[in-house]
Protein backbone atom coordinates (compact mmCIF):
# COMPACT_ATOMS: atom_id res chain seq x y z
CA UNK A 1 0.00 0.00 0.00
CA UNK A 2 2.74 2.48 0.94
CA UNK A 3 4.64 1.56 -2.20
CA UNK A 4 1.56 2.45 -4.28
CA UNK A 5 1.23 5.83 -2.61
CA UNK A 6 4.94 6.49 -3.07
CA UNK A 7 4.70 5.55 -6.76
CA UNK A 8 1.79 7.92 -7.29
CA UNK A 9 3.65 10.70 -5.50
CA UNK A 10 6.74 10.18 -7.68
CA UNK A 11 4.71 10.13 -10.87
CA UNK A 12 2.92 13.34 -9.93
CA UNK A 13 6.09 15.02 -8.69
CA UNK A 14 7.80 14.54 -12.05
CA UNK A 15 4.77 14.90 -14.31
CA UNK A 16 4.98 17.78 -16.75
CA UNK A 17 2.71 19.30 -19.28
CA UNK A 18 4.60 18.21 -22.41
CA UNK A 19 3.25 19.32 -25.78
CA UNK A 20 3.90 16.87 -28.60
CA UNK A 21 4.16 18.12 -32.18
CA UNK A 22 3.91 15.77 -35.18
CA UNK A 23 5.56 16.24 -38.55
CA UNK A 24 5.54 14.48 -41.94
CA UNK A 25 8.87 14.82 -43.71
CA UNK A 26 10.84 13.39 -46.64
CA UNK A 27 14.30 12.03 -46.02
CA UNK A 28 17.02 9.52 -46.83
CA UNK A 29 18.11 6.76 -44.46
CA UNK A 30 21.80 7.22 -43.62
CA UNK A 31 22.15 4.53 -40.94
CA UNK A 32 19.96 1.75 -39.60
CA UNK A 33 20.26 0.54 -36.02
CA UNK A 34 21.66 -2.85 -35.10
CA UNK A 35 18.97 -5.48 -34.63
CA UNK A 36 17.80 -5.78 -31.05
CA UNK A 37 19.60 -2.66 -29.80
CA UNK A 38 17.02 -1.05 -27.50
CA UNK A 39 18.95 2.25 -27.37
CA UNK A 40 19.69 2.44 -31.07
CA UNK A 41 18.71 5.35 -33.23
CA UNK A 42 17.88 5.73 -36.88
CA UNK A 43 20.00 8.28 -38.76
CA UNK A 44 18.00 10.23 -41.36
CA UNK A 45 18.94 13.14 -43.63
CA UNK A 46 15.70 15.13 -43.77
CA UNK A 47 14.40 18.09 -45.71
CA UNK A 48 13.78 21.52 -44.20
CA UNK A 49 10.85 21.65 -41.74
CA UNK A 50 9.51 25.23 -41.90
CA UNK A 51 6.74 24.63 -39.33
CA UNK A 52 8.98 23.06 -36.65
CA UNK A 53 8.03 24.29 -33.17
CA UNK A 54 10.84 25.09 -30.75
CA UNK A 55 11.11 24.70 -27.00
CA UNK A 56 9.32 28.00 -26.31
CA UNK A 57 6.27 26.88 -28.33
CA UNK A 58 7.02 29.23 -31.22
CA UNK A 59 7.48 28.17 -34.84
CA UNK A 60 11.22 28.38 -35.46
CA UNK A 61 11.67 26.01 -38.40
CA UNK A 62 14.45 23.51 -38.79
CA UNK A 63 17.09 23.45 -41.52
CA UNK A 64 17.59 20.35 -43.63
CA UNK A 65 20.08 18.15 -41.78
CA UNK A 66 21.12 14.65 -40.85
CA UNK A 67 20.00 13.73 -37.36
CA UNK A 68 19.36 10.71 -35.13
CA UNK A 69 15.82 9.65 -34.29
CA UNK A 70 14.48 7.19 -31.80
CA UNK A 71 11.72 5.03 -33.25
CA UNK A 72 8.80 2.94 -32.08
CA UNK A 73 10.01 -0.64 -31.72
CA UNK A 74 6.96 -1.98 -33.56
CA UNK A 75 8.26 -0.21 -36.67
CA UNK A 76 9.51 -2.90 -39.09
CA UNK A 77 12.90 -1.63 -40.22
CA UNK A 78 13.79 -4.89 -41.98
CA UNK A 79 12.17 -3.63 -45.21
CA UNK A 80 14.48 -0.59 -45.37
CA UNK A 81 18.11 -0.17 -46.33
CA UNK A 82 20.64 2.65 -46.17
CA UNK A 83 20.03 5.04 -49.07
CA UNK A 84 16.26 4.48 -49.21
CA UNK A 85 14.22 7.63 -49.76
CA UNK A 86 11.38 7.78 -47.29
CA UNK A 87 8.37 9.73 -46.20
CA UNK A 88 8.26 9.56 -42.41
CA UNK A 89 6.22 10.84 -39.51
CA UNK A 90 7.81 11.79 -36.24
CA UNK A 91 6.74 13.24 -32.94
CA UNK A 92 8.82 15.90 -31.23
CA UNK A 93 8.51 17.11 -27.65
CA UNK A 94 10.28 19.38 -25.18
CA UNK A 95 10.55 19.13 -21.40
CA UNK A 96 13.04 17.61 -19.00
CA UNK A 97 13.59 14.77 -21.51
CA UNK A 98 13.14 16.27 -25.00
CA UNK A 99 13.15 13.96 -27.97
CA UNK A 100 12.11 13.04 -31.46
CA UNK A 101 10.61 9.64 -32.30
CA UNK A 102 9.74 8.22 -35.73
CA UNK A 103 6.22 6.80 -35.65
CA UNK A 104 5.94 5.54 -39.26
CA UNK A 105 7.95 5.33 -42.48
CA UNK A 106 7.25 4.44 -46.09
CA UNK A 107 9.61 4.12 -49.04
CA UNK A 108 9.15 6.68 -51.81
CA UNK A 109 10.71 7.31 -55.21
CA UNK A 110 13.82 9.43 -54.70
CA UNK A 111 12.70 11.70 -57.52
CA UNK A 112 9.43 12.72 -55.79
Amino acid sequence: FLASIFSLFCLNAFAEDVKVHSYTVKGVIKQLPSAGDQKAQLLIKHEEIPAYVGEDGEVVGMHAMTMPFFFFFNLDLSVFKVGDCINFNFDSWWGSKPGDKVTSMTKIDCES
